[in-house]
């Protein structure tokens, strides 16, 4: 985007009435009122086979049960010491953002689910097993599914 058009962006991206979202597969930037943006956005939240209505936030829940299973690992010796700051939580978390990418490569445009959690309890520690598990992926990439790949990682530790 050339900078000329970053102005009159912002001033959309300003509006309450209307939603600037990046289109998914990165086709573009859709400009969208409000009202159709969150039709679309329930219509996906009210599918029960991918989603449930929680009668209350597990967010800290989750939180401690993270950072307890992170103690324990980091007393036990199983994350070595040079990652330990890479993985410990500091007492801040926020909550995930559910948003949608209006798919413009399909008719009627339907929403791409995104949560996001940057922030969230589980970032560092999703953050970590990447680092630790993409050599290992990498290594056997050559396996066509997850079950060859864990047939791989039982392999590597008999």
């Amino acid at each position: 985007m050339h900078r000329s058009q970053y102005k009159p962006l912002n001033n959309l991206k300003r509006r309450n009435d209307i939603v600037v979202k990046q289109a998914d597969k990165c086709q573009g930037i859709v400009v969208m009122s409000r009202e159709v943006y969150e039709a679309k956005a329930y219509a996906l939240l009210e599918d029960k086979e991918s989603y449930e209505e929680l009668s209350k936030n597990p967010m800290w829940t989750t939180y401690e049960t993270i950072r307890d299973e992170i103690k324990d690992l980091i007393k036990t010796g199983n994350i070595p010491k040079e990652y330990v700051s890479r993985i410990r939580l500091r007492g801040r978390t926020k909550l995930p953002m559910f948003c949608i990418l209006p798919k413009v490569h399909k008719k009627l445009y339907p929403g791409k689910p995104i949560v996001s959690g940057i922030g969230h309890s589980t970032e560092k520690p999703s953050k970590f097993l990447d680092l630790v598990l993409k050599p290992l992926v990498q290594k056997s990439s050559e396996k066509s599914s997850i079950c060859h790949f864990i047939i791989f990682l039982i392999a590597q530790h008999a």
